[in-house]
């Protein structure tokens, strides 16, 4: 397909370029059906670039990392949810190499989502992105591989979400098109929980894959939802692999694949069923893996599943109260 020949370009051109500062984009996401799929692109920027520019970002100056004082000039006042955190980020280029002077999205205007994605943040209380979602968003539209290493509690479903919808919303198709993988039902249904709250705002439909008590009623009734057709998809890499060898699902068309729990998905003997249902999606996909850990064997895993990623390492300090 046209758009994803024109992703697979980006990428590339993307990943030869080095990690520098970032031109943050106008605007992710465009409505579905959109002639063409993906919306035009200027040629790559420092860091391989694909939307026009818009006003400079604020933040720290080049070298510094955020702090809450940082922050305290843009967080909305009179909110009572705490988005940020006081911790040290660290961002790693695909050689490992310590980024200085990353430029990110310090203030939710500054992220690339459309305006009633922004208002919905607003209405939940949030006063601006927490450091996992401000370092990992500009990444995300720059077609980046994404490592987030941080704890839960950090914002890290927002950190994909957003991103990834917006991603799946300037492209055409009937099938699935983002696809997030988690260890667990409840962490399945924790996800679409917010899932649901921004899909309207996308124009997107959602469908979950998942075990669980009333087995055979699950299965049921989430056949007759994927077999309707979604846009986004969030699931267990055991479902996902019956109902794709059931043909009930195609990932073909996933051209933005999250897996979230890294680490626990390899402590519960997952790894075959990813790699599985990563055979069967898009070849030029583009990944974003979290893990709360950084330990070796998930590293090694990281490395079959990701193309020249860039690393953004939030230290575990004081677990956030509002983004889960």
């Amino acid at each position: 397909m046209m758009w994803q020949q024109q992703q697979h370009q980006q990428q590339q051109m993307s990943m030869q370029q080095p990690l520098q500062q970032y031109q943050p984009p106008q605007m992710m996401g465009m409505p579905p059906g959109a002639p063409g799929g993906m919306p035009p692109v200027k040629p790559p920027g420092p860091m391989g670039g694909g939307f026009p520019p818009q006003a400079p970002m604020g933040g720290p100056a080049p070298g510094a990392f955020p702090s809450m004082a940082d922050l305290a000039s843009n967080a909305g006042a009179g909110h009572t949810h705490q988005t940020v955190q006081d911790n040290e980020v660290k961002v790693m280029d695909p050689q490992g190499r310590l980024v200085q002077g990353y430029a990110r999205f310090a203030t939710f205007e500054q992220a690339p989502f459309p305006q009633s994605i922004k208002a919905e943040l607003q209405r939940a209380g949030f006063p601006a992105p927490s450091q996992i979602q401000q370092y990992t968003w500009p990444l995300a539209a720059q077609m980046r591989d994404t490592i987030g290493v941080a704890a839960t509690g950090s914002g890290k479903t927002l950190a994909f979400l957003l991103p990834g919808m917006a991603h799946v919303a300037a492209q055409v198709g009937t099938e699935p098109r983002m696809l997030v993988l988690a260890p667990t039902r409840e962490l399945v249904m924790q996800i679409a929980t917010e899932a649901e709250q921004f899909a309207l705002g996308f124009r997107l439909r959602l469908g979950l894959a998942f075990g669980g008590q009333d087995g055979e009623g699950d299965q049921m009734m989430q056949s007759r939802v994927l077999r309707r057709g979604v846009d986004v998809l969030v699931g267990t890499p055991g479902r996902l692999t019956k109902f794709a060898e059931a043909s009930v699902v195609y990932l073909r068309e996933v051209s933005y694949l999250v897996i979230d729990e890294a680490d626990q998905m390899l402590t519960d003997g997952f790894e075959p069923q990813i790699q599985e249902v990563l055979a069967l999606t898009h070849p030029n996909r583009q990944v974003s893996l979290f893990s709360a850990t950084w330990p070796p064997a998930v590293e090694a895993f990281a490395a079959s599943v990701v193309d020249q990623p860039v690393r953004i390492v939030v230290d575990r300090a004081d677990v956030l109260t509002a983004n889960q």
